[in-house]
């Protein structure tokens, strides 16, 4: 969809098929679209193949994340959050570079993330002789770990080394979400695999010159996809939407507007034509006995249909 102006993007590798570490190389964004392509470590010999890369692209954001686009060098660069986090938390970063200023094979690093800022800056592939001055656009966003994504998704945290280990989601989604990955540290490299609908695994290496295996890092992550349809009561609406997930109501009414569906207030023995009469904790209790008693939701609602007119 075209944007009224360049938006920001993120992207990240989402597969390791051929064995090789890759990152997003973003090269000519407008409003309209992207060039995108992978681009591996010039350092290792082996034959690039095919690659999945997810991207993510937004112009401006949700209003509660930290959000921002700026250009940086080889430098380390403090940048400070509009909207500060908890003293003491960590929040997730996830930065991409959007510009293509200088074709040297250049990473996006983040660092000393805390709760009012984080640290960033570009650097060359230790493979590749260093450039003189080099500059790249950034963009970059924040969240708090464990925060439920707006379009739809889950994030976290996880602290990641050279062996690969799964993540799973909480939540079971239709297809391959979009993975947005960054690892907080110096001249080190996420590594995703084995994505599917259910989890991914996530490991670390260094740049191919270095030879070294990667110590333990902090990884943020975010999956972006839409969420399987869970319909325990059997009214035809996902729960994630439901105004009553656990009660057969396929009409959806909450004439009142109390967010509090007519069949949850009946049963519960409030008014659901009054904004004032919601279900207390007893009612609410008393709807989970009779619940438990045994009916079923097709009973329940057709029971209440007698007394949902006003």
């Amino acid at each position: 969809q075209a944007q009224t102006a360049s938006p920001r993007v993120f992207a990240s590798m989402s597969s390791f098929d051929s064995g090789v570490v890759v990152q997003p190389d973003i090269q000519n964004l407008t409003n309209m679209g992207l060039e995108l392509r992978a681009e591996k470590d010039p350092g290792d010999p082996a034959v690039l193949g095919n690659e999945q890369l997810s991207y993510l692209a937004m112009n401006p954001g949700p209003a509660e994340w930290n959000v921002g686009t700026f250009v940086t060098t080889g430098d380390w660069q403090d940048v400070i959050f509009d909207f500060p986090y908890p003293i003491g938390s960590q929040p997730l970063v996830i930065a991409t570079i959007i510009s293509e200023f200088d074709s040297t094979t250049l990473h996006v690093e983040v660092d000393e993330i805390g709760s009012a800022s984080f640290r960033v800056r570009i650097r060359p592939n230790s493979s590749v002789p260093a450039p003189g001055a080099i500059t790249e656009r950034v963009a970059w966003f924040s969240i708090e770990a464990g925060e439920t994504i707006p379009m739809g998704g889950e994030s976290g945290e996880v602290l990641a080394g050279a062996a690969a280990q799964q993540i799973v989601f909480e939540t079971a989604y239709t297809d391959t979400p979009t993975l947005l990955v960054r690892v907080e540290g110096e001249e080190v490299h996420t590594v995703v695999d084995n994505a599917d609908a259910s989890g991914f695994e996530i490991s670390l290496q260094t740049d191919f010159a270095n030879g070294s295996p990667a110590g333990d890092h902090r990884v943020s992550w975010v999956a972006l996809g839409t969420p399987e349809c869970e319909d325990p009561d059997m009214d035809g609406v996902c729960s994630a939407v439901d105004t009553a997930p656990d009660v057969y109501n396929p009409d959806q009414l909450d004439s009142d507007g109390d967010g509090f569906a007519n069949i949850i207030e009946w049963l519960a023995g409030s008014n659901p034509f009054d904004p004032n009469s919601t279900p207390s904790m007893n009612n609410a209790q008393a709807l989970i006995d009779l619940i438990e008693m045994g009916a079923t939701p097709q009973q329940l609602f057709e029971f209440a249909q007698m007394w949902m007119e006003p």
